[in-house]
This record gives structure tokens, C-alpha cells and sequence, in this order.
């Protein structure tokens, strides 16, 4: 832990949000949390704790974009499968049209 005494710490809503990811990727770099804390005048805890949110919302975000990447899949899969359906359909029509024109123009002969 730091030397320094609880009522010397800033008050952490004071550091910016930038502060905190310049000093959590200073700690990752491998500077050591208690010169973080003493120089900007937080506790290691409160560094440890930004530390962590940090790698959590990492972790998050990867697995958010696994999981976007998964529904934009599903999403194109059903797409597919609905311009199948409709070329299909569509192909049905046309083959059922032509069978009933043939036979209609063969009996108008």
C-alpha cells in the first residue's frame, strides 16, 4: 500500500475517466501500482479496482461482438432462406403458367 493517508487521496470522482485508462494501461505496462497511487493520490485498491472494470468491459465487449457477429449470421441465414422460398415460389408459379399456356395453345389448335 501507499504511505500516504486516506485523507490525502483525491477524491476519485475527481480523476477523469481518462486518467483512469491512462494510469490502468500504465499499470498493465507494468509500472507499479504504488507509484500509480502515490502520483496521482488514489489508493492501490482504487487502481487495482479500475483495473479490473477495465478488463471486464474488454472481455465484454469481445463477447458482445461474438455475439453480434452470431445474430448478423442468423440474420443473413434467414434472408437466405427467404429469397429461397420466394425464388421458389416463384419458379412454381412460372412452371405452373407454362404448363397451363402449353395446354392451352395445343387445344386452340
Amino acid at each position: 500500500m501507499s504511505d500516504s493517508s486516506p485523507s490525502e487521496y483525491s477524491n476519485p470522482r475527481s480523476v477523469s475517466g481518462h486518467q483512469k485508462v491512462d494510469t490502468v494501461l500504465r499499470l498493465l505496462a507494468g509500472e507499479a501500482a504504488q507509484s500509480l497511487a502515490h502520483e496521482i493520490k488514489v489508493s492501490e485498491e482504487r487502481i487495482l479496482q479500475w483495473k479490473e472494470r477495465f478488463i471486464e468491459g474488454g472481455r465484454a465487449n469481445l463477447l458482445q461482438r461474438r455475439q453480434d457477429n452470431s445474430k448478423r449470421s442468423q440474420a443473413r441465414k434467414k434472408s437466405v432462406l427467404q429469397w429461397t422460398a420466394v425464388f421458389a415460389g416463384l419458379v412454381v408459379v412460372i412452371w405452373i403458367a407454362t404448363r397451363f399456356l402449353g395446354s392451352s395453345a395445343t387445344v386452340s389448335q
